[in-house]
């Protein structure tokens, strides 16, 4: 083998689908007429539809102990990507004073895939649902959450310890994703007591369906 001979090429590809799976076929001929094929496949990461995107629900206060960054809205902590207990989570009012919910503008009606949230350690309800709606009038549900059947806690990249859960959308459509805690739900598996009312989520990531057949 002559080194001297060998060529790397780059090749770039635009308008690739978050998600989508690509095969790639590559035939390569040298100066000797010497042939030599790959095969393979490539995913494409896939695209948070709520990161960063309009956010309105009671979660919307700091957390009851410990420090905490106030250079951010707490509502907007949940889509901004940031996994840390000071500066990524938000909290919620007190599960005896109602609902507590949170509601997230995609900004365009998607095909729903999969939804994603992590919950802060021992501030995670035992159930909630997922529902979307395109006018904010008609909710339907897309899915309820059992946390301590389904959900695994891990630690985040920051460390703090979370609870999360990954639930199939099925391909149903929504503008808005809605987020819902019914007044009275158990905390963690327990009954709410006077300190364990409040809820923290720490992310929310919602991942839309890719087509079937991307170009």
């Amino acid at each position: 083998r002559d080194d001297s001979l060998t060529t790397n090429h780059v090749f770039e590809f635009a308008r690739l689908v978050p998600g989508a799976t690509y095969a790639h076929h590559v035939r390569v001929i040298d100066g000797a007429g010497r042939e030599g094929t790959n095969d393979g496949t490539v995913r494409i990461p896939s695209w948070n539809a709520a990161f960063q995107r309009p956010v309105s629900g009671t979660f919307d206060r700091p957390p009851p102990t410990g420090p905490y960054l106030t250079n951010t809205p707490f509502l907007s902590r949940i889509v901004d990507g940031r996994d840390d207990a000071a500066g990524g989570t938000a909290t919620s009012s007190s599960l005896s004073k109602g609902d507590q919910w949170v509601v997230v503008d995609l900004g365009a009606s998607l095909a729903l895939n999969r939804i994603l949230i992590q919950w802060r350690r021992l501030a995670w309800p035992s159930t909630y649902t997922i529902a979307g709606s395109d006018d904010g009038t008609k909710w339907d549900e897309i899915a309820a959450v059992d946390l301590i059947e389904t959900g695994n806690e891990t630690a985040a990249n920051s460390g703090t310890f979370v609870r999360g859960a990954e639930t199939d959308c099925g391909g149903k459509r929504a503008r808005l994703v809605k987020i819902l805690i019914p007044s009275g739900a158990m905390v963690w598996g327990k009954r709410a007591g006077s300190w364990n009312r409040a809820l923290q989520i720490v992310e929310l990531a919602v991942y839309p369906a890719p087509p079937e057949n991307p170009l």
